[in-house]
């Protein structure tokens, strides 16, 4: 049996949540996470978004959040997976790709990325969060749930890509610079609440998820 630590910093309207988890691996059994620290931080009342905070004030916020963490856990963050809230939007892209009767590999399916499509998004406002191909189609009929394998001229991919604020990204970056803690990733709060609470069925299937906050309500659809 082995362990990794794993970190993770929720920014929320109303606080700041730090938590320490254990990577557990159990043979025969699989992997679990068991949390062994958290630390909590509220915000002033009357704050409704904690970005709007200054640099300095939210800083000594997530100080406080993750030092009442590594307290109750022994463990020193040194690097965490950042979520955060609002401000993110989703947009959805087809990209269309000659296979010529070959058949469909990753790289096809990836080369999304490379094309101007996707670059795009990148602006002076915003950047792109998460990328997820929700749905294939072949030769522009047969939908498929996984392409790969599959001998195609044409293969349609949708793509769910969640954007989110460069400015928040960036005040939020330099912040934990300033306080030698890594960025692991950045994590848009409704995606990380559906991997929170939805099992695999329900993620394909489709379900709705709300997150439910004390100033703040999130909907977010699978």
């Amino acid at each position: 049996m082995g362990h990794n630590i794993i970190n993770a910093i929720d920014i929320r309207p109303d606080k700041v949540v730090c938590l320490i988890s254990h990577e557990l691996e159990i043979v025969n059994e699989g992997t679990f996470l068991q949390l062994v620290g958290h630390g909590i931080e509220n915000f002033p009342l009357d704050c409704s978004d904690p970005l709007l905070l200054s640099d300095i004030e939210l800083k000594n916020y997530i100080i406080s959040a993750v030092k009442k963490a590594e307290i109750e856990s022994g463990h020193k963050v040194q690097n965490a997976y950042i979520n955060i809230f609002d401000k993110n939007k989703s947009v959805y892209i087809d990209d269309l790709v000659d296979i010529e009767n070959d058949k469909i590999n990753e790289n096809d399916i990836n080369s999304f990325f490379n094309k101007n499509e996707f670059k795009s998004l990148y602006t002076d406002e915003f950047q792109p969060l998460h990328s997820f191909p929700i749905s294939f189609r072949i030769d522009s009929s047969k939908s498929v749930s996984d392409p790969i394998g599959i001998s195609a001229r044409k293969l349609k991919t949708k793509w769910h890509i969640i954007i989110s604020d460069n400015k928040r990204i960036q005040k939020l970056s330099n912040i934990f610079q300033s306080i030698n803690i890594s960025i692991n990733q950045f994590i848009a709060n409704f995606y990380s609440t559906s991997l929170s609470v939805l099992n695999d069925m329900e993620t394909s299937t489709g379900a709705i998820t709300l997150d439910i906050g004390k100033t703040k309500t999130f909907i977010s659809y699978t």
